[in-house]
């Protein structure tokens, strides 16, 4: 898929599940997320930001949508803490990198670029759990989590997710 093509779905599927409109040039694509191989329910999904006013009126299809409530990134991962919001993993990392920026036109800003990031997690199994390692991580290409050097991860260990990331 190319990124227009990935834009204009992004489109499509905001007007299906929320029934509000966004222009394809609005959007900023943050990465692509494809499940790996040994996952038996694959998914390849796009995730993608842009500028919404504070006004409009979001409809929950019930099917891909549950519920809804405006956050902002840093307060998203402060409900998780808390045990109020439940996210998956690559939500959650996606929501550490939003967070990175204060406003939503330096989030965009930083999604002008020539290719999205594409994301395979490299499952790992670890005593108690998981760890997955995204591109970026020391070991993710091996899939040894004890490599030296940076962290791209996230953990599930006793059912607990924890997202790792340094350079």
């Amino acid at each position: 898929a190319t990124i227009e093509t990935a834009k204009r779905a992004g489109v499509r599927e905001t007007l299906e599940e929320a029934g509000f409109a966004l222009e394809p040039e609005s959007i900023g694509l943050i990465a692509r997320w494809i499940t790996p191989p040994v996952v038996r329910n694959r998914f390849d999904t796009w995730f993608f930001a842009a500028e919404v006013q504070p006004d409009v009126e979001v409809q929950v299809d019930g099917h891909e949508m549950r519920d809804h409530r405006w956050l902002r990134p840093r307060a998203a991962l402060e409900a998780r803490s808390n045990g109020e919001l439940d996210l998956a993993p690559p939500t959650l990392v996606t929501i550490h990198w939003l967070a990175e920026h204060d406003t939503v036109k330096q989030t965009l800003d930083a999604l002008v670029r020539e290719t999205v990031p594409k994301i395979e997690p490299n499952i790992c199994q670890v005593e108690g759990g998981v760890c997955m390692l995204y591109p970026g991580d020391a070991g993710y290409l091996t899939g040894d989590v004890d490599a030296e050097g940076g962290r791209n991860r996230m953990w599930n260990i006793g059912g607990e997710w924890r997202y790792e990331k340094r350079d």
